[in-house]
Formats: C-alpha cells, structure tokens, sequence
C-alpha cells in the first residue's frame, strides 16, 4: 500500500469517525431528554395517584356517612 493511499485511507477513516461521534452525540442528547421527560411523566403519575387515593378515601367517607 502507497503512503498516498494510505493517507486517503486514514482521511476517510478520520471522517467515519467525526461523523459517528457527531451521531454519539445526538443520541446521547436524545436519550438525556427522552429520561427528562421520563421523570416528568412519572412525577405526573405518582401526583395523580396521590389525588386518585384521596378521592377515594374521601368517596369511601360520603358513602359511609350517607349509610349511616
């Protein structure tokens, strides 16, 4: 192999390995957001259980002092 082929070579290998970085990065910031917006989710979740529990006691509660 030629020193010239061998620097065209190393060239195009340097630019695969530019260009798969850059896309490391895109979906090393996609997954961050995708687990931002995860823990968000779940806070929602856990806040509208929370809610659902209290009505439920609170219902419980009516229906008992309406039986009684």
């Amino acid at each position: 192999m030629s020193l010239d082929v061998a620097n065209k070579t190393n060239i195009e290998l340097q630019k695969t390995i530019k260009k798969q970085s850059l896309q490391l990065t895109e979906l090393q910031n996609h997954y961050d957001e995708t687990q931002r917006q995860l823990a968000v989710t779940l806070d929602q979740c856990a806040i509208a259980t929370r809610k659902v529990q209290s009505l439920s006691a609170e219902l419980e509660e009516l229906r008992a002092n309406y039986d009684n």
